[in-house]
């Protein structure tokens, strides 16, 4: 697809069913749109306008999105794996049921007002000057500490997710929800602990007490 046939899908207002793999896009704006089922995997998105819409089944894995914006977006069912967040703004958007399994966020992220429900945070790092607090964590709970939650999310995830796990060589993993469940001790954690699932470093503190952004641990930030 030529960008003049992304612009114009983008001026219907919808876009769907896209591969963009490896493109680099540059002040896009989707500002409004619907976008649904499509794929910006190992993608540069710079300066992209997201505000506003409505995305379900997006996958951003391996994709470095640089100063790009989501106020008032709803995400949902999106991948952010291995994604490479740089200075961005969430703020006032919803984002459920995504992955941003070993997401790196750095720069000025603004997460202000921002839900984040029943998606896994596992391992993501969030540097310095990413803001993300207790509150903007529906519940003040990470999906890892309700397995039961965490369970269904795996499982669902095929089916509304944007498909079938694969490793970094992009063969179909060797994976199962269970596993996933057992990986980095999630069957042993307490159900009133709010620690890091992996290893217990993580905490997202509350507002009264949360002058700083959320800090990554030193294993975090060198894996």
């Amino acid at each position: 697809m030529t960008q003049t046939e992304l612009l114009k899908m983008i001026g219907s207002g919808a876009v769907r069913d896209l591969d963009l793999t490896g493109r680099e896009l540059k002040n896009i704006d989707f500002k409004g749109c619907r976008v649904e089922n499509v794929t910006f995997d190992e993608c540069t998105l710079t300066e992209c306008n997201f505000d506003g819409c409505g995305m379900e089944r997006v996958s951003f894995r391996k994709a470095a999105l640089r100063n790009c914006r989501f106020r008032r977006a709803k995400i949902a069912w999106s991948d952010f794996r291995y994604c490479e967040i740089e200075r961005a703004t969430f703020e006032e958007a919803e984002i459920r049921f995504c992955d941003l399994y070993r997401a790196m966020l750095t720069g000025i992220v603004i997460m202000r007002k921002a839900r984040i429900g029943e998606t896994s945070l596992y391992y993501a790092y969030f540097g310095e000057g990413v803001n993300i607090r207790r509150e903007n964590i529906a519940g003040g709970r990470l999906l890892q500490q309700d397995l039961d939650a965490y369970r269904r999310f795996l499982i669902e995830w095929n089916t509304s997710g944007t498909g079938v796990r694969r490793n970094d060589r992009a063969e179909q993993s060797a994976w199962s929800p269970d596993a996933a469940l057992h990986a980095g001790g999630h069957a042993q954690r307490r159900p009133d602990d709010d620690r890091h699932p992996a290893h217990g470093y993580l905490r997202l503190h509350p507002r009264q007490q949360d002058t700083q952004s959320v800090k990554p641990c030193s294993h975090c930030a060198n894996t």
